[in-house]
């Protein structure tokens, strides 16, 4: 998504963005959407390579999980870990190490016949 298409998405919820920064530098950053009233979703975060060493990705992270415990989110979803259906283990390490669970992710299609 472009960042005009996220924007538009403003209109229709809740888009909190997020922006770590070392000595006017952006070194990390969320996008996240508010799909209820207690579930958050993760669409876009990173860190800047540059800055690799300052782990801000651990430092986004933790503030992300008490930003949204403080304001009674009960749900952040972080996205999936795979790439064609193949398990990135090493982001799935990742995301165990900072306190998430593993769990399958359902797609459902509606199939149109005309």
């Amino acid at each position: 998504m472009s960042l005009d298409q996220i924007l538009e998405l403003t209109s229709l919820t809740q888009v909190d963005f997020f922006i770590v920064k070392n000595q006017n530098h952006d070194v990390a950053s969320a996008i996240v959407f508010h799909l209820s009233k207690k579930l958050v979703q993760v669409v876009y975060w990173g860190d800047n390579p540059d800055f690799y060493e300052l782990r801000a990705m651990n430092f986004l992270t933790f503030n992300l999980f008490k930003y949204y415990s403080q304001i009674g989110i009960q749900t952040i979803d972080i996205g999936i870990s795979t790439e064609n259906s193949i398990p990135n283990y090493g982001l799935c390490e990742f995301k165990e190490s900072i306190g998430c669970e593993i769990s399958l992710k359902h797609t459902f299609v509606k199939e149109y016949t005309h």
